[in-house]
């Protein structure tokens, strides 16, 4: 049930249902109510979006295939997201990298670097009493964030536009930080990072052996963590008329960074 005003019509929230694919469900909108020119309007939302209300109207909608979305594992499939050209941590290296942060309910974690937010999503749907801050710098990730946080509902995410190494200083100590693009900034964001949590845990992505060295000079002169360093291979089939073809996407390097144990 909806009471409704201002830029928030009943049409422009059935068309938000219709982008969700929501258009079937039953809406009822009530105008004036109580007035001598009371009126009830039903239909779904796909036609009430087509219609022209009072802002200030109420609105009942019924779903009778009403589902939560509980996420049993992590690694969802990348056509739960919306896509664009921005980078995006593909089902199979997401999941790997999950494991390796081990995230916590309560968790407070970074995701620097986020485009798409595949990863942000994930993080806030399993530390679903903690908070997520991602960070990201493109304006058409940082848009895109947005739109994959309203489609998952994950009202435990907020994403920081621009550059992260600034934006980190001024938020509370992580628990844990995935890291899927430094800018250029990755050991001077290291530093602030366990500046606020020496035991934070530490997940980094890369694609570049200049970056992979980069890490495992870093922790070279850390020496009170273990860095653990996985090469993923994935290749995903392609029809190819009645055969399928083993398409290799890029090799992607996981490290892990945690802090040894006394």
């Amino acid at each position: 049930f909806s009471l409704t005003g201002g830029e928030n019509s009943p049409q422009k929230l059935c068309a938000q249902l219709c982008e969700h694919g929501l258009g079937q469900v039953q809406v009822y909108v009530g105008e004036n109510l109580s007035y001598p020119e009371e009126k009830i309007t039903s239909g779904t939302a796909e036609e009430i979006s087509a219609l022209d209300f009072p802002s200030l109207s109420v609105m009942m909608i019924l779903n009778e295939d009403a589902q939560s979305f509980n996420s049993t594992v992590h690694g969802l499939a990348d056509d739960l997201f919306q896509r664009s050209k921005v980078p995006m941590t593909k089902q199979e290296v997401r999941s790997v990298s999950m494991s390796k942060l081990q995230p916590k309910t309560t968790d407070i974690i970074y995701d620097i670097g986020a485009g798409t937010g595949s990863c942000s999503i994930e993080l806030a749907l399993l530390a679903s009493q903690g908070k997520v801050w991602a960070f990201e710098r493109n304006p058409v990730a940082v848009e895109l964030l947005g739109k994959n946080k309203a489609l998952f509902g994950v009202d435990n995410l907020e994403v920081i536009a621009g550059e992260a190494l600034e934006n980190i200083k001024a938020m509370p100590a992580p628990d844990c930080v995935f890291v899927g693009g430094s800018g250029g900034d990755l050991c001077e964001m290291l530093d602030v990072i366990y500046a606020k949590n020496s035991d934070c845990r530490v997940v980094i992505n890369a694609i570049t052996v200049e970056t992979l060295a980069e890490v495992a000079a870093y922790y070279k002169e850390h020496p009170a963590y273990s860095l653990e360093i996985v090469n993923v291979f994935v290749a995903r089939s392609k029809h190819l008329g009645s055969y399928n073809l083993m398409m290799a996407q890029n090799p992607v390097y996981v490290m892990t960074a945690l802090k040894k144990e006394d």
